[in-house]
């Protein structure tokens, strides 16, 4: 619901980021023993799906800006009268 695709792309990347640290926890918390590694392991499964979808859909809105800036140019072009 954001307003433009450059900026839900930001919030994308910030979900990005937040999944890494998520990732860098459970490591963490298994080498303290906080936690199992059956628990963590069900974890980092999830969060390496969830990375995959959040590849799949920074792609998707890197290909759409490039769409508009191509589709932006050619439309800037003025046509040549003779």
């Amino acid at each position: 619901m954001r307003g433009s695709v450059r900026e839900f792309g930001h919030f994308v990347s910030i979900a990005r980021g937040s999944l890494a640290e998520l990732r860098t926890q459970l490591i963490i918390a298994q080498r303290l023993e906080y936690a199992t590694a059956d628990c963590t392991g069900e974890i980092a499964h999830l969060a390496e799906r969830l990375a995959q979808r959040l590849n799949a859909l920074r792609k998707s809105l890197l290909d759409r800006l490039e769409n508009e800036r191509t589709f932006a140019k050619t439309e800037n072009r003025t046509p040549k009268t003779e």
